[in-house]
């Protein structure tokens, strides 16, 4: 009696403590419908295969003829509650899970799951007439028998370098699970990127950053490297208005001799791009093989309205001779200019040009009281460190405009009503405090929601 009870023991112990298999993770998925749930896992463990790993996966006994829903490895072992794939560093090896519905009739099943359960080496998405990122949603819905695919899509990295202070014209080729500014780019002036909006013919600042589409951003900082990890953008579809059009790039790249819009000949070649970080613009051409780099942003003119497609395989990559007549192409250029709009505004990245000033200077912030943004200025009589911060009436610091080394001369940035989350603050007064080495000064600015 008392040996089986220690053997017993042994192996309760040994059950117990079972070591832990590095990088394994598994998601609880629920399954409900037609009055049932199914409690559903998947993930991925180093030691399993694209097979039936006995210990890993778990099968479970077949209903004929009822309602039922269970994970598939095809031709190798159905109905299983638990498959688990192989999950190797360095995570770069796609994965797909086979998810099926059966005997549903005309009944829906819900799915559900917490995202934090994900790992984040890549993003997950559940296939449908619309694919669900399992990352940004927590439920998909389906009607009737179904045959899922959920797909693991490794994440890749760019990088962008910034050398020197000054404007950069962007573009996301990857889709990283947080697009904020502040995120993406912390070292941004003013924690912002400005969009152009062809309706009003000015820029807007804003805090999110959307793939297909360009973005300035005023970099007040030298020998910056930033690394972006997301997922990988192919391909993308916008549709323009007449006019210039801030556009992106894609993952790797994209050709640009034979713009893909439709109605044809609608995008003027060539597109235009930014040396920065002070300019000018150069044209991509023959000498630059109609190519539009991965991380930067695009200057597309429109000359009527089109649906335009940019990467995707085989789309675009043959030269064409353009049949826009010479009267389409005037008439662009004397309403919207043959070549590009400048940058935003003159900012404290710029290099100044002119008298050096007499003394530290402030200029009272424009508009005041304000909405949803307001310019700051002042002028430096010497180059140094300078910081420009805003606080509430209590002496709490809402957020960091600008910190870093300034040259001589004029200054300007722009606060956007938001902090240093990037989150909108509530109407009051708020003081902007700017410093440069012994000088500082506060000037008070009222937001109005």
């Amino acid at each position: 009696m008392r040996t089986s009870a220690f053997i017993s023991l042994i192996l309760f112990i040994t059950t117990q403590f079972q070591p832990v298999r590095v990088g394994a993770w598994t998601v609880d998925l629920t399954a409900t419908g037609n009055s049932q749930i199914f409690n559903l896992q998947f993930g991925g463990d180093p030691a399993a295969t694209d097979g039936y790993d006995v210990g890993l996966d778990t099968p479970v006994i077949p209903e004929g003829g009822v309602y039922a829903v269970f994970f598939e490895i095809a031709g190798k072992q159905s109905f299983l509650s638990r498959d688990i794939r192989g999950w190797i560093s360095p995570y770069d090896t796609p994965i797909r899970w086979t998810l099926r519905i059966i005997n549903a009739g005309t009944a829906t099943t819900t799915f559900t799951w917490d995202p934090a359960q994900l790992p984040t080496e890549g993003r997950f998405f559940l296939s449908g007439a619309q694919a669900v990122d399992m990352h940004k949603q927590n439920q998909a819905v389906y009607s009737g028998d179904q045959n899922i695919t959920l797909n693991y899509v490794p994440n890749v990295t760019v990088t962008y370098t910034f050398t020197l202070p000054g404007w950069y014209l962007i573009c996301l080729p990857v889709d990283p699970l947080d697009n904020r500014v502040f995120q993406v780019f912390p070292d941004a002036l003013g924690k912002v990127a400005y969009a152009w909006n062809t309706v009003t013919g000015g820029y807007t600042a804003v805090t999110e950053l959307t793939v297909g589409e360009g973005f300035w951003l005023a970099i007040p900082v030298s020998d910056r490297t930033v690394q972006v990890t997301g997922m990988a953008i192919r391909g993308y579809n916008r549709h323009l208005t007449v006019g210039w059009h801030l556009i992106g790039s894609v993952y790797e790249g994209a050709d640009f001799s034979n713009p893909n819009d439709t109605p044809d000949n609608s995008v003027l070649i060539p597109a235009y791009g930014w040396i920065p970080p002070m300019g000018p613009y150069y044209a991509v051409d023959v000498a630059m093989k109609y190519y539009l780099n991965q991380t930067e942003g695009f200057w597309a003119a429109v000359q009527q309205e089109c649906d335009l497609t940019v990467g995707f395989a085989g789309k675009g990559v043959a030269p064409k001779p353009s049949s826009v007549s010479v009267e389409q192409y005037e008439d662009f250029t004397k309403k919207y200019g043959s070549t590009p709009p400048p940058p935003p505004f003159m900012t404290s990245v710029e290099q100044p040009t002119g008298r050096v000033p007499a003394e530290f200077k402030v200029e009272p912030v424009f508009p005041n009281p304000f909405n949803p943004e307001t310019t700051i200025s002042w002028s430096l009589p010497a180059a140094g460190p300078a910081t420009v911060r805003v606080f509430d009436l209590r002496g709490r610091e809402i957020c960091s405009l600008l910190e870093g080394w300034l040259e001589v001369g004029p200054h300007r940035t722009v606060w956007d009503g938001r902090d240093k989350e990037g989150r909108s603050v509530p109407s009051g007064i708020y003081l902007i405090r700017i410093s440069s080495g012994t000088s500082r000064a506060t000037v008070k600015a009222t937001l109005i929601r």
